[in-house]
């Protein structure tokens, strides 16, 4: 029996379970077509025959209907993709002479059982350049609707990020004409499979955890069948190509395609349903209440939300009419929608800066539109607009006036006026629709609005989903916080408080604690230690790494603290203070330098009035410099990096890449979750988004988390509890080196240093159980590092000495991983001191761009072997051998194919080195072992490539010699040496004749005329004919490589 698992049993293991999903298996070498056919035309016109039985369709008539979906106006890949999309979803009439015309769809959406679903495997596509072989093409109706690629998942070599690159890279490059159609892309090494678009980051690739929305995939392979079984269920991948896939129309250049995650597709379903089913006269018009984690997308659940009820004809174009309760959260949603029309099939997509306009035009319209607008724009003044049924109001976070039903006390002027809230203006205005709450804090009177909650996302699954990071909560010194009694005093107050303004009571008792607060919260002393401290604490963190870019937003207690906290930090720190287009030390590429304005470091972000002072109201600036402020602030290489806060960009305002916010203001539920949510965005190299707390929200926070779903032990780790983690690791990673002299690391002498690290990596890699435990451990040191940074408890020795095994642990990490993105998130300060240090042994990273003719030399060979330390020289020779290899397999398919899982064994012995000194070998022994069998395996490479002058042929006869050579003995038949040699000299004439044209691989009848004759050549010199396909195909393959490689 076979027990060997490669990836194409991993292959064939997905091709089962998609037939299991109803999908027809068929490989496509059974498909009878030219390499450069995409569409599989018998299915589109088996499809047209099927849906159209009355079309007499003409051959001319299928060839018009062919073309029109084959045929682009640009050759771009994403400008193609985005029209295939819309020909996709739209279809085409067709005009005939004597013939009324007919609307073609090509995808049959009403009609699931109308459609063909076929999967595909060894489907190869001819591309300008090359021939290319997805593992796993998904067709409807014989369009290649999305590309799968696979990884071996018992190949420890290789990962699902490579899978990635397979299919972003090699694919969208190589063979654009085919990713033009892949609406939905995945990829799988069976420990991890996601789901994208093409034109994605690998960090927003994202599991499929779900067939329904309910129930949640909890192991790996459960996550690769829910994938399967969910998102490509035939009702659910047709529902995803009309109403999901979203190519904003303007997004700066970029090439954005968004593909949903799966609970936002099973929720926007949900929300749909529900809101059809409230719509009056039937319903009560309460549509629903949907609770998502702030930062998990609810934003583009609003906008297919949208779509789907605009395109429902049964909803007699309905007006849909977005509602924010700020004008930052609607400038946030207008941007999105803005990019929308077309997506929305609405040129009508509209912002509405006053009620006059939004009234004029409700009025003016009798259906369809999609307009924004603030809930403050319905006052007393608001009459009825309209009682239609077919509006639909969708409320953007509903906790805060948009629940505002009844009569409230307001101060206005320090007297007390009773108004009616906003909320009770706008349903007086459009009695008759119906409104969906979207919110990241429900509380009951949200409920109570909109309905039930009909789906919702909590934090602790966004975070364990990678849909948002998790939280730490670091405290501030104790001495610069509220004292405990009025940290409960507040707490109790807003326990009782459900809304301001319910009775004047609670308002003059609002009044009272508010200037307490301050008073305490503003004393200029304490101010200045907070700043003091942030200032030690934000250089700390940046010097350690500890932060991606330096982002940071601080939250006052109100604009006149703000204005003085301001000022503290600029007595403290002026340089910072100083208009720069980018911080010193960052990289920025030209093109983007243009776009960068020159800002102080610090900006101090909030409204400004009439009354300010005059430095206060000329720091503000007007709305047009808040408005390039946030724009600034969401660039990565801006020199803008902190941001002073009150009120604004608390919510609603998206910075992927800020992960610290400092808060000395008191905050409580909703408030608070939307405001430490602002760093739970998904970034590259963010592991987690932190909290310093200044004023005592701890309490609240737990609370907060309690309520809205959070994962509250991750706020339970303190300065204290990540000391002692800390001074643990480090004393257990010593004593690992108890034998181990680092005393040279404090050595002057860079050299001495970089000598001492790599050095020490050699000794801790000896067994790999010694490797894996110090990878561990410096992981947690780093970690507790993280949040005790800057605490006086934590010794500069002790951070030397953390900063010593960084290194160390960084040199073992690049020998391993090769740099891998997926494997660990690295620190980037470390990793430059690594490359460093590894250029004094030997650069790795450039033998990416050495020439076959140079690693083919002993120059390099000897190199490596001069590194002194003998755990590190093996891993060089490894990658070395494996880079030699790789190219070798470029020009010589069979021996670099031999080679190549010579590589591996040798790759499985050294992972396995534990298992040999048990059996009683001594480790030195062990990897001297392995070390002098890559050295011989690189020899003989370094032999077989030169093998060719002792043969009396040339380096590429030898290839087509080795090919006949392999197929002879594998066959076997007899076949005489110098007759391989005849034949291998007269393969190379056939293929110089025939690809002396630069687009041989490209012309079908060339490749059909190289076919010929190698067929003939291989009967004249007697060579079975058995054999001719895969001679063929092996010749071939070698003639491109020789093409494109030589």
């Amino acid at each position: 029996m076979h027990y060997k698992f490669t990836e194409s049993s991993f292959e064939e293991v997905v091709l089962k379970l998609f037939e299991e999903a109803d999908y027809e298996y068929v490989s496509g070498y059974d498909i009878h077509r030219l390499k450069n056919d995409i569409i599989l035309e018998d299915d589109f016109i088996n499809y047209l025959e099927l849906n159209y039985p009355r079309g007499n369709f003409s051959s001319d008539d299928i060839r018009i209907i062919l073309n029109e979906l084959k045929m682009i106006s640009y050759r771009n890949l994403h400008t193609s993709f985005k029209e295939t999309l819309n020909k996709v979803r739209s279809g085409f009439t067709l005009y005939r002479e004597n013939e009324n015309p007919i609307h073609i769809d090509f995808i049959n959406f009403a009609n699931k059982n109308k459609n063909s679903f076929k999967v595909v495997n060894q489907f190869e596509v001819q591309g300008s350049q090359e021939l290319r072989r997805p593992d796993i093409v998904i067709f409807i109706n014989g369009i290649p609707i999305s590309v799968i690629e696979l990884k071996n998942p018992a190949d420890e070599t290789v990962s699902v990020f490579q899978a990635y690159e397979d299919l972003t890279i090699k694919c969208n490059r190589g063979i654009p004409d085919l990713m033009r159609y892949s609406f939905v892309a995945m990829i799988s090494d069976n420990a991890n499979t996601k789901v994208g678009s093409i034109f994605a980051g690998y960090e927003h690739f994202y599991e499929w955890k779900s067939t329904d929305g309910n129930d949640y995939a909890e192991t790996p392979f459960e996550v690769l069948e829910m994938t399967i079984n969910g998102l490509y269920k035939h009702e659910t991948i047709l529902n995803i190509i009309e109403n999901y896939v979203y190519v904003p129309e303007s997004d700066d250049g970029k090439s954005t395609v968004i593909v949903p995650k799966y609970y936002q597709y099973y929720h926007t379903e949900v929300l749909y349903n529900s809101v059809k089913a409230a719509m009056k006269p039937n319903g009560d018009g309460k549509g629903g209440t949907y609770f998502g984690a702030t930062g998990s997308g609810k934003s583009y659940i609003m906008l297919y939300l949208t779509r789907r009820l605009t395109l429902d004809t049964t909803l007699d174009n309905p007006t849909v009419l977005l509602i924010t309760d700020r004008g930052d959260l609607d400038d946030q949603l207008s941007k999105t929608f803005a990019k929308a029309s077309t997506f929305l099939n609405d040129k009508n997509v509209r912002s509405f800066e006053s009620r006059e306009d939004l009234r004029d035009e409700l009025n003016g319209i009798k259906s369809g539109g999609v307009f924004l607008t603030t809930v403050q724009k319905f006052n007393e003044e608001t009459s009825l607009l309209t009682d239609r049924n077919n509006v639909i109001c969708i409320s953007d976070e509903a906790h805060r006036s948009q629940i505002n039903l009844n009569e409230v006390l307001e101060l206005s002027n320090d007297e007390i006026v009773k108004r009616v809230g906003f909320a009770k203006h706008l349903r007086d205005a459009l009695p008759n629709a119906t409104y969906v709450g979207f919110t990241g804090t429900p509380i009951d009177e949200t409920i109570g609005v909109f309905g039930e909650v009909a789906a919702s996302y909590q934090m602790r699954r966004a975070k364990q989903d990678g849909s948002t990071v998790g939280l730490e909560y670091v405290p501030g010194p104790d001495e610069l916080k509220l004292d405990e009694q009025k940290i409960r005093e507040i707490e109790k107050f807003y326990d009782e408080m459900e809304q301001i303004g319910t009775n004047e009571y609670q308002i003059e008792k609002s009044k009272k604690e508010s200037a307490n607060v301050k008073t305490i919260v503003n004393n200029p002393k304490r101010l200045k230690n907070v700043a003091r401290h942030f200032v030690a604490l934000y250089e700390k963190r940046v010097e350690e790494a500890a932060t991606v870019n330096g982002k940071a937003m601080f939250i006052c207690y109100d604009r006149e603290v703000a204005f003085n906290f301001y000022n503290e930090l600029k007595d403290l720190r002026p340089e910072w203070f100083v208009k720069k287009a980018s911080a010193e030390g960052v990289e920025v590429k030209e093109e983007d330098k243009r776009e960068l304005l020159p800002l102080e470091m610090v900006q101090l972000v909030a409204t400004r009035a009439a009354r300010d002072k005059k430095e206060l109201y000329d720091l503000l600036g007007t709305k047009t410099h808040r408005e390039t402020l946030a724009k600034e602030f969401k660039k990565v290489e801006s020199n803008f990096k902190i941001a002073i806060l009150v009120d604004m960009w608390i919510t609603g305002f998206d910075v992927p890449s800020l992960d610290t916010i400092y808060i000395d203001k008191p905050l409580h539920r909703h408030s608070l979750i939307q405001t430490v949510s602002r760093v739970n965005r998904i970034f590259k190299g963010k592991e987690k988004g932190v909290i310093v707390d200044y004023i005592g929200i701890k309490t609240a926070l737990a609370k907060a988390l309690k309520q809205y779903g959070g994962d509250i032990p991750a706020i339970e780790q303190n300065i204290q509890v990540a000391i002692q983690i800390f001074k643990d690791q480090l004393s257990l990673i010593k004593e690992m080196f108890h034998e181990f002299d680092l005393s040279d690391f404090y050595s002057e002498d860079k050299v001495t240093q970089l000598r001492l690290v790599n050095k020490a990596a050699n000794y801790i890699s000896t067994t790999k159980e010694n490797e894996r435990k110090f990878m561990n451990h410096t992981k947690a040191l780093k970690s507790a590092l993280d949040i005790c940074v800057g605490s006086s408890e934590i010794t500069e020795e002790e951070i030397v000495e953390a900063h010593i095994f960084f290194i160390i642990r960084s040199i073992i990490y690049k020998l391993n991983s090769e740099g891998t993105p997926d494997v660990e998130k690295m620190n980037r300060h470390v990793k430059k001191l690594v490359d460093e240090a590894l250029e004094s042994e030997i650069d790795l990273d450039n033998l990416d761009s050495v020439e076959r003719t140079d690693l083919f030399s002993d120059e390099y060979l000897d190199t490596i072997k001069n590194i002194k330390y003998p755990t590190t020289k093996l891993k060089a020779l490894l990658y070395l051998l494996k880079k030699i290899v790789g190219k070798y397999k470029q020009v010589n398919i069979i021996k670099g194919m031999e080679f190549e899982e010579r590589l591996k064994q040798l790759v499985h012995k050294y992972n396995n080195r534990d298992q040999l000194v048990f059996a009683g070998a001594v480790m030195d022994e062990v990897i001297e072992s392995i070390t002098k069998e890559i050295e011989n395996t690189i020899k003989e490479v370094q032999v077989d490539a030169k093998s060719f002058e002792k043969l009396g042929i040339s380096f590429e006869e030898k290839a087509f010699y080795d090919i006949l050579k392999n197929i002879r003995d594998k066959t076997p038949f007899e076949y005489e040496e110098d007759r391989l040699i005849k034949l291998a000299k007269a393969i190379k004439k056939v293929v110089d004749n025939q690809t002396k044209y630069t687009d041989f691989d490209k012309r079908e009848d060339i490749r059909n005329a190289l076919r010929s004759d190698i067929i003939r050549t291989l009967s004249k010199h007697g060579y079975p004919p058995v054999t001719a396909t895969e001679v063929y195909d092996k010749v071939f393959e070698t003639a491109q490589n020789f093409k494109k490689y030589n």
